[in-house]
């Protein structure tokens, strides 16, 4: 997996595993590799999904993403940095490796200090930063401590 400098998260979908990076600068990469039946991953990736209009390659994802998940028909990325509020941008998993700007279903507004998400049957559990040593003396900081467990049933099937 040498076409990433850095993982910075990673997401796995029946026998792909999907890993990424995050740059709060310009956009980050997210990238698919296959995994064989004995569980050895191939080193090349096998598509590379876009989140961005008109960009070059490699093909990047938005700048901001702290993980990605897959519900059903869908592919979800959680997007933060700083105190802005995160958001959770849920796309219809299709095979044509584009994830454009304008076709997101759906923006789910969370708490600042998102990182990495997972599903799980219905549930989405999210895992926040903010609770971390170096966030517990700012008061400025809307401080999560636990894993939020949210309910995915409310975007259905091919929503």
């Amino acid at each position: 997996m040498t076409e990433l400098s850095r993982a910075s998260f990673i997401g796995y979908k029946e026998n792909d595993r999907f890993v990424g990076d995050f740059s709060q600068r310009h956009e980050g990469r997210l990238n698919k590799y296959g995994i064989d039946q004995k569980g050895k991953i191939n080193a090349t990736s096998i598509r590379k999904i876009r989140l961005l209009d008109d960009t070059p390659e490699p093909i990047p994802i938005p700048q901001k993403i702290q993980g990605v998940t897959f519900y059903k028909d869908t592919i979800l990325f959680s997007q933060s940095f700083g105190k802005q509020h995160s958001k959770i941008l849920i796309y219809k998993d299709t095979k044509d490796d584009y994830f454009l700007k304008k076709d997101v279903m759906k923006e789910i507004e969370e708490p600042s200090y998102m990182e990495q998400i997972y599903a799980s049957g219905s549930s989405l559990y999210v895992l926040f930063e903010s609770a971390a040593q170096r966030f517990r003396n700012k008061f400025d900081v809307e401080k999560v401590d636990r894993v939020l467990q949210l309910d995915l049933s409310m975007i259905g099937e091919g929503s």
